[in-house]
């Protein structure tokens, strides 16, 4: 499975200490089965980051709970279903 590691502030609705707290996290991008069973809509979470990577936004906000960063986890979690979207320029690949 591939990830990104967030290296910049990603652009965005929200907060600007809420989209802080994404700098230095590693997720996983969201897989074709994923994709497939749960579609993105057109209007994916991340203004900005338009034909970005895409990632569940449970898995998102899972890996900032555990990396500490409670507010940030809280303020995802209402989005649950849904998909974020950072750009390319504001990520890393990892393996």
């Amino acid at each position: 499975m591939s990830s990104i590691r967030i290296i910049e502030i990603p652009p965005g609705f929200a907060p600007a200490h809420i989209r802080r707290q994404w700098v230095g996290v590693v997720l996983p991008l969201a897989t074709e089965e994923e994709l497939a069973h749960n579609p993105p809509s057109e209007v994916c979470i991340g203004r900005g980051n338009e034909n970005g990577y895409l990632v569940l936004c449970c898995k998102a906000a899972a890996v900032l709970r555990t990396t500490g960063k409670m507010e940030a986890a809280n303020y995802w979690e209402s989005f649950f279903d849904s998909y974020l979207e950072f750009k390319k320029e504001v990520c890393e690949l990892v393996a």
